[in-house]
């Protein structure tokens, strides 16, 4: 399992993996599955908001608007990121470096869009004197018609925590 520089795990598991694998998180593999009609991933047009319930501000989904060098947007970043980053990421675009975001993480993103796969990662944000949490990542990686994979839908969690007992920001830290 790769670490990377800032103390984060990174996996990559076949996309026929089981879901049950994925422990908290497999209700979500079920449902990509069930979403992939026309190849062995999904688009993000096939998802309604709705599928999203009792998760929806820990979701976020992402694409790439450039490859070299790459960049992201965050085209949906859940209430829940806001919260402990202490800023709303929707529409924006990243590189590494930017708001804690490191090349580990670029990498590792790169490599599921490359070698479509499931994400599993997991490491800690700290709270800025208000503790750390543990906060766990799931990525799906999604295909428009069956074209290369360029988006990707991540959904968090923090094992037993309730999601609304963060209220301090993030600063210069994950």
């Amino acid at each position: 399992m790769p670490t990377g520089s800032d103390n984060w795990l990174y996996e990559t598991f076949p996309l026929d993996t089981s879901a049950e694998t994925f422990d908290a998180f497999s209700p979500l593999v079920h449902l990509w599955r069930a979403k992939a009609i026309n190849g062995p991933l999904p688009s993000w047009k096939s998802f309604q908001m709705r599928d999203f319930t009792g998760w929806l501000g820990f979701v976020n989904m992402l694409e790439v608007t450039e490859w070299q060098p790459m960049t992201i947007r965050h085209r949906l970043w859940g209430t829940f990121y806001s919260t402990v980053f202490g800023v709303d990421l929707t529409w924006r675009d990243l590189r590494p470096g930017m708001y804690g975001f490191d090349e580990a993480d670029f990498d590792f993103l790169r490599g599921l869009m490359d070698a479509p796969g499931i994400g599993r990662w997991q490491g800690p944000i700290d709270l800025n004197g208000g503790g750390v949490l543990d906060l766990h990542l799931l990525s799906l990686p999604l295909s428009a018609e069956g074209g290369r994979v360029s988006q990707v839908v991540t959904v968090g969690r923090v094992p037993g925590r309730h999601p609304h007992s963060v209220s301090r920001p993030l600063g210069s830290g994950r």
